[in-house]
């Protein structure tokens, strides 16, 4: 948001200085309607004294007089237009102005907010306790028995040993991730009531897979989300199908695959505890 600012501030200066040119030139015209004023008043003279005179008005003077009057009421044309221009400045300035505080309360607002880093590392530090809890639930053999934050980072307790991020497994640092995940959803009572999973077994071993979806499971049954998990292994598919099964008809599964003339084929099948209860191409 740092560019708004002087761009603002710059196009309220120019017309400002518009402003103060069209005031000089109010004067200028003004001092012009009153010759124009005194112009009149002769030429109201005049005219009385050509009906009451029988000298002769010269043709040239008279023609002289009448530029002087055309020029002078063409000023005032464009006096009035210059009035109307002031007014729509001043407007769009007023508009200008409240752009720039508006621009200028969100400015000092961002600048309030920390960097997203920081605000993960709070959240962490305020809930490594159940993220713990959650890691030892989703990863076995029992390596750890329990994750603590020491000199601001995420260790693993082993035989009273601390075992650095950087030491664990790519299997243990996935499952710590996911602890964070689940922590952050369940504790923030504004979550949608659902979640969605893309090759959640990624990088685990089948024992801990399926200690996930047992994990997953509770999350349906305990706190009623509904979940959406992707997945290219036949394997893993029909493990889901098997640990969701107690959802009965709610249990779906959408197909992808490649068909006829490598057309993209779509179904959609329905499940229930006894196996497959309807299938409908889509």
């Amino acid at each position: 948001m740092a560019f708004i600012r002087p761009k603002t501030e710059h196009k309220i200066l120019e017309l400002e200085s518009q402003k103060k040119k069209n005031e000089e030139y109010k004067l200028k015209l003004l001092s012009e309607k009153e010759k124009i004023k005194e112009i009149v008043d002769f030429w109201e003279k005049m005219s009385r004294w050509i009906v009451d005179s029988n000298d002769h008005l010269s043709g040239e003077k008279l023609e002289s007089q009448c530029k002087k009057i055309r020029k002078a009421i063409t000023e005032l044309n464009l006096f009035q237009d210059y009035i109307e221009k002031c007014a729509s400045l001043e407007e769009r300035k007023k508009e200008v102005s409240k752009q720039l505080l508006a621009y200028k309360k969100m400015q000092a607002k961002l600048a309030e907010l920390k960097p997203p880093q920081e605000y993960a590392k709070t959240f962490i530090n305020n809930n490594i306790s159940q993220i713990s809890k959650i890691f030892m639930c989703l990863h076995t053999p029992q390596e750890f028995s329990e994750l603590k934050i020491i000199d601001s980072k995420i260790v693993g307790i082993r035989n009273g040993e601390k075992v650095p991020l950087v030491n664990m497994s790519t299997s243990q640092r996935r499952t710590l991730v996911l602890s964070i995940f689940f922590q952050l959803h369940l504790s923030n009572p504004s979550a949608p009531p659902f979640l969605l999973f893309d090759e959640p077994t990624a990088h685990i071993d089948p024992l801990n897979s399926l200690l996930l979806m047992d994990f997953l499971r509770e999350l349906v049954i305990t706190y009623n989300r509904q979940l959406f998990v992707t997945t290219n292994d036949r394997n893993i598919a029909n493990l889901f199908r098997r640990k969701f099964s107690f959802l009965d008809e709610r249990l779906q599964e959408i197909s992808f695959y490649r068909g006829k003339k490598d057309l993209c084929e779509v179904k959609r099948r329905i499940f229930n505890q006894q196996g497959l209860i309807s299938e409908t191409e889509l």
